[in-house]
């Protein structure tokens, strides 16, 4: 069984493992972890390591690293490789262990980087291991959390890995790759040729990175020719009460219908008339303006009008990132790496995800009952389990569910989690 992070993997040996008993070993620099089990209704004994995410990388053959002899329209045209990093020993600690391997088990995240990488897996071991003709040998596992329950359904389900979905992510690491030193070779030298005295021996651009950047000058650019201008507007507090007595009253801040004015006068104007017509007068206020002064307000209408607010949609990343960075402070980078740590403990579904609603077969309920048997969640399980569980709105994007707690934690673990 091949996982994308290594933490992944000592979550699967225990969540899969008899007793959760396993036993570790080092392989080269993977680790890799050992129990005793079944598979295909047959004892089986696995072993489970985990990746650092991508085992290649894309680049040019040798040649075509010179500025001078090749064109930068050029790259567009050159054949590509898949690249291993210098001093990695991945795939040589890969190939050792799936000697007299049977099965191949890919546990790799179930996106498209993750198929991806399934098969990196494969054209590293996937002549290695023992051959079963007529038999399937090779499978992939989808999960969205890391908990015993929804390991064993994933194994109860294995599927192919999906080629389509891998050569899309190829399709992207070219694209990258090529856009990416074209337009770096085109513009660093343009740059040098314009201004001699250029401060740089390379001015790089990202397919992604530069139009983000872009985002960000616009946005520094409006703020710094921002014009602040002064404004007025009538704030005057009323304190309700049913008594002649306004000791015990409802105080309430008031808001102008007109809003604000940028004219001084006008603002004075209107301000007069409230003071006429409340009773205050018109005398001229201190310095701390009018307060303190009583005066008195007709109501002139009452509308009563009920709102209901729908429960709110599910979150995806994108959703989690900002409720995040505006509530908590946490920066995007921080946040994620937050959730995905819970996420490997069990206590979180898979934090990278586009949807926003739950699919017609996830078990919310079964989700929610959980919780019942924690002092801390029984009283909002027991309240959620009273009404229907899923929300109106949203969308089903098909790769995970959103964001959603897998299982009651203890109260020491609760500090931590709560960030998510």
């Amino acid at each position: 069984m091949v996982c994308e992070k290594p933490s992944i993997a000592e979550s699967i040996a225990k969540a899969l493992s008899r007793g959760g008993s396993y036993q570790t070993r080092k392989s080269r620099n993977l680790t890799v972890h050992e129990f005793d089990g079944e598979f295909l209704h047959r004892n089986a004994h696995f072993k489970v390591t985990g990746l650092f995410g991508h085992i290649f990388s894309t680049d040019f053959e040798p040649h075509y690293n010179s500025w001078t002899a090749v064109k930068p329209e050029d790259l567009f045209y050159a054949p590509i490789l898949k690249v291993e990093e210098k001093g990695s020993s991945v795939s040589g600690a890969l190939a050792y262990e799936a000697h007299n391997v049977d099965y191949i088990i890919l546990c790799l995240d179930c996106d498209r980087e993750g198929e991806n990488i399934c098969f990196e897996v494969l054209d590293i071991i996937g002549d290695k291991i023992n051959k079963k003709p007529n038999e399937q040998q090779i499978y992939r596992a989808k999960f969205s959390a890391v908990t015993r329950q929804d390991m064993i359904q994933a194994m109860n389900n294995l599927v192919e890995p999906n080629l389509n979905e891998s050569r899309a992510v190829d399709t992207r690491q070219e694209l990258d790759l090529k856009v990416g030193v074209a337009f770096t070779r085109f513009q660093t030298m343009f740059f040098q040729d314009k201004y001699g005295n250029l401060n740089s021996a390379l001015i790089s651009y990202g397919p992604c990175q530069t139009p983000t950047l872009g985002f960000c000058v616009d946005r520094h650019d409006a703020i710094q020719k921002f014009v602040p201008e002064r404004f007025y507007q009538l704030t005057p507090t009323l304190i309700v009460s049913t008594s002649q007595s306004s000791s015990n009253g409802v105080e309430l801040e008031a808001e102008w219908e007109r809003g604000r004015v940028f004219d001084e006068d006008v603002a004075k104007m209107f301000q007069t008339m409230l003071l006429d017509e409340s009773g205050l007068g018109s005398s001229s206020e201190g310095k701390g303006g009018y307060s303190g002064r009583t005066g008195n307000a007709t109501l002139s209408s009452l509308d009563v009008s009920i709102q209901r607010n729908p429960r709110p949609i599910p979150l995806n990343t994108v959703a989690f990132l900002k409720v995040a960075s505006s509530q908590l402070g946490l920066a995007s980078y921080e946040a994620l790496n937050i959730a995905e740590q819970i996420y490997t403990r069990g206590i979180l579904s898979y934090p990278r995800t586009e949807s926003t609603m739950y699919p017609a077969s996830f078990d919310v309920v079964g989700i929610v009952q959980q919780f019942k048997n924690n002092d801390y969640w029984r009283p909002y399980a027991e309240v959620a389990l009273q009404g229907p569980l899923k929300g109106r709105g949203g969308q089903d994007m098909g790769d995970h569910p959103p964001l959603t707690p897998t299982q009651p934690i203890s109260p020491n673990e609760q500090l931590t989690a709560s960030k998510v």
